[in-house]
C-alpha cells in the first residue's frame, strides 16, 4: 500500500493494503474533542472508514481521477483493475477487468493527464 488524498476535497482520502481492502476515510474537523481547537495543529481522523471495499486480492495501488472528485481506480495482485465512481454506485466498482494473468502483479495505476 498507499494513501491517496482526493485532489478536489482534501478531507477525503483512500487507503489500500494487502488485507484486500480499500477504505475511504474523512478527516474530522469537528471541534468537539477535548483539548483540541482550531489553532491546534493536530489532525483528527474518524475511527472508522466511511466505506470499506473488499476486492478479494491484495490491493497494490489506488489513484483518484484528476478530472472527477468521485472516480478512483485500483489494481490488485490477481491482475485486475477496478474502476469506482461514488456518484454512480457507492457499494461496488463500476467495472473490474482482468488485465494480466495471475503470474504477474499490477503494481501501479494512474489516470492519463492532458486529454
Amino acid at each position: 500500500y498507499c494513501i491517496k488524498f482526493n485532489p478536489f476535497y482534501n478531507k477525503l482520502f483512500l487507503t489500500c493494503s494487502e488485507d484486500w481492502t480499500i477504505k475511504l476515510w474523512e478527516i474530522d474537523d469537528n471541534n468537539d474533542n477535548k483539548g483540541n481547537s482550531k489553532d491546534n495543529k493536530n489532525i483528527i481522523f474518524n475511527k472508522e472508514p466511511i466505506i470499506t471495499y473488499d476486492l478479494g486480492s491484495s490491493v497494490n495501488d489506488i489513484s483518484w481521477s484528476p478530472y472527477s472528485s468521485t472516480i478512483f481506480a485500483a489494481v490488485t495482485s490477481d491482475g485486475k483493475i477496478h474502476l469506482f465512481d461514488l456518484s454512480q454506485n457507492k457499494n461496488k466498482p463500476l467495472c473490474s477487468q482482468s488485465i494480466i494473468s495471475n503470474d504477474c502483479k499490477l503494481t501501479k495505476v494512474a489516470f492519463p493527464i492532458g486529454f
